[in-house]
Formats: structure tokens, sequence, C-alpha cells
């Protein structure tokens, strides 16, 4: 789905807390709805049962003084035969029978409610979904990779990483590997 709101002043907006929001609302609507738990991966991939199973994008639009800001979001419903390749990532939350229109409606009603809330009430939400506290993480940023533990996320949804240099925050790039045990 793609939801577009139109008129948002985009330089007043933070995308890095849009993107957290409607992962907080989407993981919130599925359970609610279709009692499914699904867990975040920072930043913007939801996970079910440690196969991704949606992402998220956000981006603003602009043009002839008019502008948009625009929330794709891709969630695998229903079961599929995925290539072989990527069986071991992907996944489904295997509801081939479900009222997507309610799903959808859910998620939108949630993401507007959370939109409402003080982010530091969306940002513990988002800790308490999160599949990577205290997990050992690759982190891809700008052509490099940087080894560390997740220690958390800071009030504005950085990811906190405990690495060789010590702790260290970051606000883009990609989790390219977990490791599924914490740290001893």
């Amino acid at each position: 789905m793609t939801l577009v709101l139109p008129g948002v002043k985009l330089k007043q907006l933070d995308a890095g807390q849009v993107t957290i929001t409607m992962a907080v609302a989407t993981a919130q609507a599925i359970s609610r709805t279709v009692r499914r738990e699904v867990r975040i991966k920072w930043v913007n991939d939801l996970y079910y049962l440690q196969h991704k199973v949606a992402g998220i994008l956000v981006e603003g639009w602009q043009q002839d003084g008019q502008s948009a800001l625009m929330i794709g979001l891709g969630l695998n419903l229903m079961s599929a035969d995925y290539p072989l390749a990527l069986q071991k990532k992907v996944g489904s939350l295997a509801l081939d029978q479900v009222d997507k229109a309610s799903l959808v409606a859910a998620i939108i009603e949630r993401f507007f409610y959370l939109q409402t809330q003080p982010f530091a009430q969306v940002m513990s939400i988002y800790r308490n979904l999160s599949c990577l506290q205290h997990r050992n993480v690759i982190l891809q940023v700008a052509g490099q990779q940087i080894r560390g533990q997740v220690t958390g996320f800071d009030q504005h949804g950085g990811i906190q990483l405990e690495t060789d240099q010590g702790q260290r925050t970051f606000y883009s790039g990609e989790v390219i590997k977990v490791n599924v045990l914490p740290k001893q």
C-alpha cells in the first residue's frame, strides 16, 4: 500500500520518525487484527518467525509549490513459494484468508493515532518491538561495515552500538547481519 499525505511541510519533517511510527503502527495493527506478533528490525523492516515480511519506505515529493509525503508499505500476507535463494530471509504472515481492507484500515488508524502521541512514547513501543536489542550486528553505512552490539535506540530513533571504538549512534545505514544470540 502507499499512503499519500498531501500538503506536508517537508522541511519540517523527520522521515526517520515517520518510518518508525509506521513500523510501530503496522506491528500493532497486525497484532490486533490478525493475531500475528511481528518484530521490527531497525529501522524499517518487520519480521515474523525470523523472516522478513514487510518493508517501509518514506519519501517526500515537491513540485510547483506543492508537496506530499508518501509512505510505502510492502507486506507479504499470503503463503508463497519463494525462490530458494530467498527462502531463508523472506517469509509471509501466512494469511491466505485475510480481510485486506480491515488490515489496511487498522494500519492507517494506528498510524494517525500514534502521530498524535509524543514521539518518546512511540520510541518506547518501538524499543519493545525491536528484534535487535543486545544482538551483535553488522551495520553498513556509506560503504563501510561497522560491527557492534545493539545497546538501544536514542530518542530520535538512532541505533546505538557498542563497537571496538566505543559507544556510537547511527541515524542511517542498514543492518546487514544479525547474530541471533546475544553477546556473552
